[in-house]
């Protein structure tokens, strides 16, 4: 089944960047320690989850709609998957004006939104019609800035609205606790109580566990952004490749049905062991380092992520 992924603000765009090329690279890779056939069922499976690719294209384009309130970020993360030259953004699924939002939560929600939201959701209805089958919607968003958090939570609402039955995932970033934006409590309260309302299930990933993880378990010296997102893409890889089930591809709605287990409980977070550098494809440093480890030796790296 399909997942739309919706990328809102300058933090869901880099993210979701991130995501697709970590997602093309593991299917991609070599080295997968599985049989031939295991790894063409499940690069199948991958591709028609998150690419489309018809028969006159020459690179699988994204199942993915941009949107920000400017054109910077969202023409860099274009540039950037094309310099790639593996997969690629669809053209005309992107939605950017020439003004920010001021890390003003209500100009995000209450200007931008409005504005924005008959552009977004035909972008988002021509994806949706694009799958074959629909599985749901991945919205990345932060939840400090304007953007991300006000037009964030508008778009979710809509998508609640307009897809009454298809799942709808958001993945959030924490702002660091000692601070980003000065409006950052206001603006992380009032996104998550409109995300509990409109979304089933909220996945919140924190600055300071990803900065903790990329600084003790990674080594990086100077912790930037990229290496952050390349954690934060790993995590979402891991938790949305179809994983087998029961003789089945495990779709959006079995996932649900496991971590969301009442209504009211939609706040979730991620952990995984072992951290893997970016470099290697998912699978064959999973199998690898399991065969090296001991159940024990990663719940003790569970205990001392965050």
């Amino acid at each position: 089944m399909a997942v739309v992924t919706i990328q809102i603000g300058q933090c869901g765009n880099q993210i979701g960047r991130q995501l697709f090329s970590t997602i093309h690279n593991d299917i991609t890779a070599k080295q997968t320690a599985v049989s031939s056939s295991q790894n063409d069922d499940y690069t199948s499976a991958s591709l028609q989850r998150f690419f489309r690719r018809e028969t006159d294209m020459h690179m699988p384009e994204a199942r993915a709609v941009m949107v920000d309130m400017e054109h910077k970020v969202v023409t860099r993360m274009m540039s950037e998957a094309n310099k790639e030259g593996m997969w690629k953004y669809g053209k005309g699924q992107q939605y950017f004006k020439n003004s920010g939002s001021g890390n003003n939560w209500a100009h995000g929600y209450l200007v931008h939104g409005p504005e924005a939201q008959e552009s977004v959701l035909e972008l988002v209805r021509r994806e949706a019609e694009a799958c074959d089958r629909l599985g749901g919607f991945l919205c990345l968003m932060s939840l400090a800035g304007g953007t991300g958090s006000g037009l964030g939570a508008f778009i979710t609402g809509c998508l609640r609205e307009h897809f009454a039955h298809a799942h709808i995932i958001n993945q959030v970033v924490a702002p660091y606790g000692d601070g980003e934006v000065i409006v950052q409590d206001y603006n992380t309260v009032l996104t998550l109580s409109r995300l509990h309302r409109d979304s089933d299930a909220v996945i919140v990933a924190e600055n300071d566990g990803l900065h903790k993880v990329c600084a003790t378990r990674l080594a990086h010296k100077h912790v930037a952004f990229s290496h952050m997102n390349s954690v934060l893409a790993h995590q979402l890889g891991a938790l949305l490749q179809p994983a087998a089930t029961c003789g089945r591809a495990c779709t959006l709605s079995d996932m649900l049905e496991a971590l969301v287990s009442h209504p009211d409980y939609k706040l979730l977070s991620m952990m995984h062991v072992p951290q893997v550098t970016a470099f290697l494809p998912l699978v064959f440093c999973l199998f690898r380092l399991f065969k090296r480890m001991l159940w024990a030796a990663f719940t003790r790296c569970l205990c001392t992520l965050y």
